[in-house]
């Protein structure tokens, strides 16, 4: 991963997915994010998932939810940041 998808902006919705996420208490993703919204944000090393535990009944998704890598803090700061300057 390179430096520059690190430091991509935000777009609007991936802003707004990102300021929500930093607002919450365990920096998780909110659970409407859309999946081709998610896939970027992790090849954006934004996000990572947070996997369920393997016991109990069949689950059709091993991913419980996902939450904000020090670079999706970053980025959500950054969008902060620019949204203040609007």
């Amino acid at each position: 991963m390179t430096s520059t998808a690190l430091d991509a902006p935000a777009s609007h919705y991936q802003a707004r997915l990102l300021l929500a996420a930093l607002d919450d208490s365990q920096r998780r993703i909110p659970s409407d994010a859309k999946a081709r919204t998610l896939r970027i944000m992790r090849l954006r090393q934004w996000i990572r998932p947070v996997l369920r535990d393997r016991s109990g009944p069949s689950i059709p998704s091993n991913i419980r939810h996902w939450t904000l890598t020090h670079h999706g803090v970053n980025a959500a700061n950054r969008a902060r940041t620019a949204q203040l300057a609007e």
